[in-house]
């Protein structure tokens, strides 16, 4: 009888386990942090803590921010990733650019576009590849050469090339001279992706 009831204790966990969702992130101390942070905008150690809140890599991005269907699932982290990623775009002065940019390129390794969120986040990777190019290819020039075009792909990844085609450009241009292993992974990630991949979903 105690084998039997604790064979059907296990099969209930696994069951509820199955139908639960799953954070890797504390979004409760990402959240607090967040709304302390919209009442005082210009506060550093704020800024600090939600960014050691924020995810620091894809998996843990979509698994906090991704939408799904199914009947039950809390959608709230969804639609704040909006806001979130404002907030992670303010850098606080505690971070040094080395750290803020090792979170930017991480959260990019292995994702895929698609709508909302990593939509945005996409967006994100631009603004600061821009505002913040050496510190970015610090990062990037560390990285295995898997891991650069994975983050290189999704960086080019586009429904239309004509929107980046300048950019491109400019960016190979800065990069050529300095970082010739890591262009030519740049060059092939853009010939690749950039006007050939859809949204994910």
């Amino acid at each position: 009888m105690k084998i039997k009831s604790f064979f059907l204790l296990t099969f209930l966990s696994l069951s509820l386990l199955a139908k639960a969702q799953f954070f890797p992130v504390d979004t409760l101390k990402l959240n607090t942090t967040y709304r302390l942070l919209e009442k005082n905008p210009g506060n550093e150690e704020l800024k600090k803590q939600f960014f050691d809140s924020f995810p620091n890599t894809w998996f843990d991005f979509i698994s906090t921010y991704g939408y799904s269907s199914k009947e039950g699932y809390d959608l709230s982290m969804y639609f704040m990733v909006n806001k979130h990623l404002d907030a992670l775009g303010s850098q606080s002065s505690k971070v040094s650019d080395a750290a803020y940019c090792e979170k930017i390129v991480s959260l990019a390794i292995g994702a895929i576009l698609d709508a909302d969120g990593p939509n945005a986040l996409h967006g994100l990777e631009h603004v600061v590849m821009k505002n913040k190019t050496k510190a970015m290819m610090s990062v990037i020039a560390n990285l295995t050469e898997p891991d650069q075009m994975l983050y290189w792909q999704f960086y080019w990844s586009a429904l239309f090339k004509k929107d980046y085609v300048d950019e491109y450009e400019q960016l190979r241009k800065k990069l050529i001279s300095d970082y010739p292993n890591e262009t030519k992974i740049m060059d092939i990630a853009f010939e690749y992706f950039c006007g050939k991949v859809v949204f994910g979903s």
